[in-house]
């Protein structure tokens, strides 16, 4: 009888615990997705299915993706720290910033807003050129904070972005809490000027996505986010 008992409890609890979705806990995200031209864009769909299902960062599919550049004005802090410091590791290095999102479009916005990071691309600094491989710049994303992945199909295939929901950004001029982006980069950062301890973060280039009836004036909808859609970056501390 005993054993019944025992074996009855824990098949319940295997029950329970399968029944219990993923908890919503940090996860490190990469651009691993579709190559074009040489560079790549958004996760592929076995990172993105990694972090919904395993890490609890939920799926969205907005109805738009537009240029940040005709909605957004960003503003970003100085690199607030670094892991390891200095951010010399062959193997990951973390960079930290606080981001807002201003509302720059004029007008007011209805439904759900928000900040795709879509790829990374190279700069110039300091007469340096800052240029890191796709699939080594990442970010550490939390469905807890606001972190989703915009799924976001086209006519060549699905692509996959992280991106933050953006709260209390409505009215023309309205600004979004602050965020956190957390950089995450497997390969040692860039000095520029070399030898200088300035180390540079990549630069990403940003989109926006909504779930709404278009805006007026919205006439130019980007397909799945690859036009260049607005970089940003901090350089350095």
């Amino acid at each position: 009888m005993t054993r019944w008992i025992f074996a009855s409890i824990s098949q319940l609890a295997l029950l329970v615990a399968w029944a219990i979705p993923a908890t919503a806990i940090p996860v490190d995200v990469f651009f691993t997705g579709q190559d074009f031209s040489g560079t790549r864009f958004g996760l592929s769909e076995t990172d993105a299915e990694d972090a919904r299902d395993n890490f609890g960062v939920q799926w969205v599919t907005p109805s738009t993706l537009v240029s940040a550049s005709l909605f957004y004005g960003i503003a970003e802090s100085p690199v607030l720290d670094f892991s390891p410091n200095p951010p010399t590791s062959t193997t990951e290095n973390h960079g930290r910033q606080e981001w807002t999102v201003e509302n720059t479009s004029g007008g007011s916005f209805g439904g759900t807003s928000y900040l795709l990071f879509t790829n990374s691309t190279a700069y110039t600094a300091s007469a340096t050129n800052i240029d890191y491989v796709d699939e080594n710049v990442g970010l550490t994303i939390d469905e807890a904070l606001g972190w989703v992945i915009v799924e976001a199909p086209s006519q060549v295939g699905t692509f996959y972005y992280p991106a933050i929901e953006l709260n209390g950004l409505v009215a023309a001029g309205d600004t979004s809490d602050p965020f956190d982006v957390n950089y995450v980069v497997k390969e040692p950062l860039i000095q520029a000027p070399v030898g200088s301890g300035n180390y540079h973060l990549p630069q990403f280039v940003v989109a926006r996505g909504f779930e709404s009836v278009p805006e007026p004036g919205t006439a130019a909808l980007l397909a799945a986010g690859l036009a260049l859609l607005g970089a940003r970056r901090r350089l350095h501390r």
